[in-house]
């Protein structure tokens, strides 16, 4: 189900109380990913904090048709353990050669806009332009259509968009994307409430 284990909530197993059952504030929460199949970044945040990151192995290119379900298990048991969320976002999945891969990756994308739509959760992408131009807002780097961040500016990013995480939470390169999407989520609302 998922890997690369990471976070800063226990897990349910090892809580007195699961954090879907914690007082909730009013404060937006959602459950975003990094495009992938192999390793789909996941993280789960609300504004200027991560409460939880990780990878979800989809499962095998050579089964494709368990990734969907491989995938809707994982993210249902993130549901019941830190739900509920006011939207799912990601980003767009990017444009890639490999026809195989390109296919797996919708498969599981279509997976979870199916599972968020059934849940009633909205949905909200953004194009991979659009999140490098977030980054370099973020990181206060002059933007140009060339520009690829690199993980460690992305991993910079999150730090300075998620300022409340604690400082032991481990994270990925993958999860950090998620994460990155989650706060353009969270700044479209801020400019779209103020304006």
């Amino acid at each position: 189900m998922t890997s690369g284990h990471v976070g800063t909530i226990l897990p349910p197993c090892q809580q007195t109380q699961s954090p879907s059952l914690l007082p909730r504030t009013s404060i937006v929460r959602v459950l975003s990913f990094d495009p992938g199949y192999k390793n789909l970044g996941t993280a789960i945040a609300e504004p200027g904090r991560l409460l939880y990151t990780t990878t979800i192995t989809a499962g095998s290119r050579h089964a494709p048709l368990k990734m969907g379900k491989t995938i809707i298990e994982a993210i249902d048991e993130l549901r019941l353990d830190y739900g509920p969320f006011d939207a799912v976002t990601f980003e767009t999945p990017p444009y890639v050669r490999n026809l195989v891969t390109s296919c797996l990756i919708w498969h599981v994308m279509g997976a979870i806009t199916g599972w968020a739509s059934g849940q009633g959760y909205p949905i909200w992408d953004i194009r991979p332009t659009e999140l490098k131009r977030h980054c370099c807002r973020v990181v206060g780097r002059e933007w140009h259509n060339k520009y690829q961040p690199k993980k460690s500016e992305i991993a910079v990013a999150v730090a300075l968009a998620f300022p409340d995480t604690p400082a032991d939470v481990p994270r990925s390169d993958h999860a950090d994307d998620a994460a990155l999407v989650a706060d353009a989520y969270f700044r479209s609302r801020q400019f779209k409430n103020s304006g």
